[in-house]
């Protein structure tokens, strides 16, 4: 993990694991930060964890609502060719 592999060049401002977990969370996204605060993750794993679980959701989301508006865009365009043609 790329966070971890940087603090050995900092150690003095990330002196303990909650400070860690602290840092890693300032780093993210901010709605990642929003849901992620709330669960109170123990270590940087598994906010790491938690993080990565809640982008892939984020993504999936985004892709769906991407495909229901090109749907929707078809539809639309549909009923716009029956009006026309009445």
């Amino acid at each position: 993990m790329r966070f971890m592999a940087l603090n050995r060049y900092a150690p003095y401002v990330v002196s303990d694991n909650n400070m860690m977990v602290k840092y890693f969370i300032r780093g993210l996204r901010v709605e990642l930060q929003d849901a992620i605060v709330p669960l109170m993750c123990k270590t940087v794993e598994e906010a790491a964890q938690r993080a990565a679980t809640l982008e892939r959701s984020i993504r999936t989301r985004q892709k769906f609502l991407k495909w229901l508006i090109e749907e929707i865009e078809v539809v639309e365009e549909m009923i716009q060719r029956r009006v026309l043609s009445v």
